[in-house]
């Protein structure tokens, strides 16, 4: 989507890559201006998130408009309504979640609220600070496995107690 006013935020992230849904694209709308310095604390997070994994990361949803929100079942005190959260992927997202995880224990995220993994639909979740997550919270979800945005301490040996790796012999380190 190209949008007028579209500008970098970034080194890695343009406004307009906050503009997306692949359910809807029919739906999507432009960040509102006055959302558009909350959608730039979430670009710095995701930012600081990239540099340490590396690699290209793409968002799967940014800013939504109510009526695309209710469209994709968001709930409706979402962050992404505001202009506050954005879900990415990325190539091997399993280990991208595991720096996430590195970077929440050495509280290099200090603008980040509510980080979710969800390992069954492969992306991440992650929202700003907010009143109800006023530092970074690590969440998985993944009902299949009786996880619904299960918090737990972020690191990796209760990470991958929790969400074991189905890669044989895999190996992580601490």
């Amino acid at each position: 989507m190209t949008l007028l006013g579209d500008r970098q935020l970034t080194p890695h992230f343009r406004l307009s890559e906050f503009c997306v849904s692949a359910a809807h694209p029919d739906m999507v709308r432009p960040v509102p201006t006055a959302l558009q310095p909350s959608i730039a604390r979430v670009a710095a997070v995701l930012e600081r998130i990239r540099m340490e994994i590396g690699r290209p990361m793409t968002i799967l949803s940014g800013y939504r408009a109510p009526a695309l929100n209710k469209a994709v079942g968001g709930s409706p005190t979402s962050q992404h309504v505001v202009g506050e959260a954005a879900d990415f992927t990325c190539h091997d997202i399993r280990g991208a979640f595991e720096k996430v995880i590195g970077l929440v224990q050495l509280h290099l995220l200090e603008d980040a609220g509510q980080i979710i993994y969800y390992p069954d639909q492969k992306f991440v979740h992650v929202a700003v600070e907010s009143t109800r997550f006023p530092q970074a919270t690590v969440c998985v979800h993944w009902p299949e496995r009786g996880f619904k945005y299960r918090p737990f301490t972020p690191t990796l040996i209760a990470f991958n107690q929790l969400v074991p790796d189905s890669t044989p012999n895999a190996a992580v380190t601490v």
